[in-house]
């Protein structure tokens, strides 16, 4: 019961997470709106971003699914593991325009024009 209990609270921080790192990206503060910034943006301005927010979603997904599977393996470090993926957040916090600098620094180099985006902003941190 103890473990379930520890996993469900896993899930819902990791929900969390999830949730701030998306809006976060938006505005600084989670319960801002986002329509100002959302009107200003042109159809293709908007399909970009949307795109976007969705891969972040699908990259959640799947520090979601990893750290489910290691916390099933490792049920007496679950807190340790929260505090790992909450580290992969802090980018979050970067200023957009230098998040964008690093990514772009990150890509000029030809070794890594094969990466995903989620180890150039990774690697921009």
């Amino acid at each position: 019961m103890k473990k379930k209990l520890s996993f469900i609270f896993i899930l819902l921080t990791v929900s969390f997470f999830v949730g701030v790192m998306g809006t976060s990206l938006a505005s600084a503060e989670t319960n801002t709106s986002f329509y100002p910034t959302w009107k200003l943006l042109k159809s293709n301005e908007r399909k970009l971003f949307v795109s976007g927010y969705l891969q972040g979603w699908r990259d959640s997904k799947r520090v979601t699914e990893i750290l489910k599977s290691h916390v099933k393996e490792n049920p007496e470090n679950a807190v340790a593991s929260l505090e790992k993926v909450s580290q992969l957040y802090s980018t979050a916090d970067i200023p957009i325009e230098t998040l964008v600098e690093r990514i772009t620094a990150f890509y000029s180099d030809p070794e890594n024009h094969g990466a995903p985006l989620s180890v150039a902003v990774s690697a921009s941190r």
